[in-house]
């Protein structure tokens, strides 16, 4: 007898719509919490300060948006079955995401006040590997669909 293990208790494997909801809720918490953390408003004597706090909030907002993008489509190409093809690859770009973060944050380390230059370039490098995991992951998919690979 095969015990499958789930995050829900009692069992039961997550459906398609539980997944996805269980990678977006949190990715899209942490950007809301990201952005509100870093998202710097114009002076409040300004004239047209809504415009100015529209502008600054996008302007914070947007390489996360950049990078939502390619979680969704992430979160959309996940199958029911768990390959170990799949974790491998998910491993080896986790390895790659922590080696760029390395490199993009080693200058925050050393500094005495943070830079938000750093997390801009880091949100964009990361968008960039979100689309080159989405990529292979839908690779790998299509290539088991055909029969290439078992």
């Amino acid at each position: 007898m095969i015990v499958r293990h789930s995050l829900i208790a009692g069992g039961r494997a997550l459906n398609r719509t539980a997944r996805k909801f269980f990678i977006l809720g949190p990715w899209m918490l942490f950007v809301i919490v990201l952005v509100s953390t870093f998202y710097d408003p114009p002076p409040q004597d300004d004239n047209e300060y809504q415009k100015w706090a529209f502008a600054s909030f996008f302007g914070t907002a947007m390489p996360w948006i950049f990078c939502s993008i390619p979680v969704l489509l992430i979160a959309d190409s996940l199958e029911t079955r768990k390959r170990s093809r799949r974790v491998w690859i998910t491993t080896m770009w986790t390895l790659l995401v922590i080696c760029v973060a390395w490199i993009c944050f080693q200058p925050v380390f050393r500094a005495s006040a943070f830079d938000l230059s750093s997390l801009d370039s880091f949100s964009l490098w990361l968008g960039g590997l979100l689309f080159i995991l989405w990529i292979v992951l839908e690779a790998e998919k299509i290539l088991v669909d055909r029969g290439w690979l078992t």
